[in-house]
């Protein structure tokens, strides 16, 4: 396949940057911190819960992830077994959790009634219905009024980023919310990081 024959795609220093400048104010900056510095799968960063996090011991737990099954969101066990695991995180990106839970604690209490509904997602100026599920009062990824926001919900952004920020060429593979993850794993490896060993 051709694909198979491209590069991988990693966003430079002043691509991250960049992106960072154009999420900074979105529902999708701590999805996009949490991806890059984590190194977590889209399905599995769009599944988390905010009690995911151990702000005590620093810790992220991966446990889950999100799929689309037959038109309906479904939270599901990890893609492998190996999947599962405890991901040491930053004093930053706890801050970064903790200034999103209290934006959304705040939008709750001024629109509860918001935050038990889940029936579309504005994107790119059109109105979508995206699948409904029954999600936990925690989840990470909603917006401002309470819905639920996904990885196609990125779908605006992406070509923004495709547009401005990393355009696409013959060498390297398209760009793609999956390229955070990329990056984050390129920067271990740069960086003489071991790689985890499996347990039996």
């Amino acid at each position: 396949k051709k694909k198979d024959k491209e590069k991988i795609r990693v966003l430079t220093r002043q691509q991250i940057t960049a992106v960072k400048e154009l999420l900074k104010e979105t529902d999708f900056y701590l999805p996009f911190l949490v991806a890059l510095l984590c190194g977590t799968r889209p399905a599995e960063t769009f599944a988390l819960r905010f009690s995911d996090f151990d702000f005590q011991n620093k810790t992220l737990t991966i446990n889950k992830q999100i799929v689309d099954e037959e038109g309906a969101l479904v939270i599901k066990n990890p893609k492998t077994k190996y999947s599962t695991r405890v991901i040491d995180v930053s004093d930053f990106l706890l801050s970064e959790v903790k200034n999103r839970m209290e934006y959304l604690d705040k939008q709750r209490e001024l629109n509860p009634k918001a935050f038990k509904t889940n029936k579309g997602r504005l994107i790119d100026g059109r109105e979508f219905e995206e699948p409904t599920m029954d999600m936990p009062d925690d989840m990470m990824c909603r917006d401002g009024k309470g819905r639920y926001v996904t990885a196609h919900s990125f779908s605006y952004y992406t070509k923004l980023i495709k547009k401005d920020i990393a355009p696409n060429n013959d060498k390297y593979e398209d760009f793609s919310f999956y390229t955070f993850r990329k990056t984050h794993l390129s920067n271990m490896a740069a960086n003489n990081c071991p790689i985890g060993k499996k347990k039996k």
